[in-house]
């Protein structure tokens, strides 16, 4: 078993990799990793599991779904708050979208107030997600941005963290970052100021056809968090 969304399985005698489609759960280093980790042991470990729209990537990793005695693993660590349901279009991606909304609401795993410690007590929101800019993505870098907002006092936002979805993308606030009011955070590059950051990322990274941003404070817990495009169309 490699984390909570990967796994070694036999295969006709041999040994392969597979990816579960439809979801990114926590790495092991990250905040509830090992327990999502743990838990997709517990569901899948010495088991006989059933793969299903399997296809291969350019890891050569096999991604598919995996279900165990008619039960969707992936769906399952979604519906526990143990995985994120990645935007991605495939057929289960309403079911997914649906458990991730659920598991929010109900602060499940990785959206309870203090899932990976105590919480923050600042008011933070994300107020505006600009994903696809005028233009090529590619060409209009700081045509793409993400809005935060507060009403509260000024404080240090420095060590927060604003993600997507992926494991790709973190873009860390520096330290003595002093939020007053709102900030808004540049894709591309730039001169940051009091209200103005840039991740200085080389490519487009919120997905035109939906994505998830996410702002985690210092202990890792979720903030606030905002889905747009296919995991919202249902």
């Amino acid at each position: 078993m490699h984390d909570g969304d990967s796994m070694d399985v036999m295969i006709d005698g041999q040994e392969d990799e597979v990816r579960l489609l439809g979801i990114n759960a926590p790495e092991g280093d990250e905040c509830l990793g090992d327990v999502a980790r743990d838990s997709m042991i517990e569901a899948v470990a010495r088991k006989e599991v059933m793969l299903f729209g399997a296809e291969r990537d350019q890891f050569g990793r096999l991604l598919a779904f995996v279900e165990v005695d008619g039960r969707p693993v992936g769906w399952t660590a979604v519906r526990d708050g143990l995985a994120l349901a990645l935007t991605v279009d495939h057929p289960r991606l309403a079911a997914y979208g649906e458990a991730e909304d659920d598991a929010f609401v109900d602060q499940r795993g990785i959206w309870a107030l203090d899932a990976c410690g105590p919480p923050s007590t600042e008011i933070v929101g994300i107020a505006n997600i600009e994903w696809d800019p005028p233009g090529r993505d590619s060409d209009n870098l700081n045509g793409e941005f993400v809005r935060l907002e507060t009403e509260g006092e000024p404080f240090d936002l420095g060590g927060w963290v604003l993600r997507d979805e992926s494991t790709r993308w973190r873009f860390e606030f520096p330290q003595g970052f002093m939020l007053d009011g709102d900030v808004t955070v540049y894709t591309g590059c730039g001169e940051g100021d009091s209200d103005e950051l840039y991740w200085c990322a080389t490519d487009p990274l919120w997905n035109n056809f939906g994505d998830t941003a996410m702002l985690l404070d210092r202990a890792g817990n979720v903030v606030a968090r905002v889905s747009y495009g296919a995991k919202t169309d249902r």
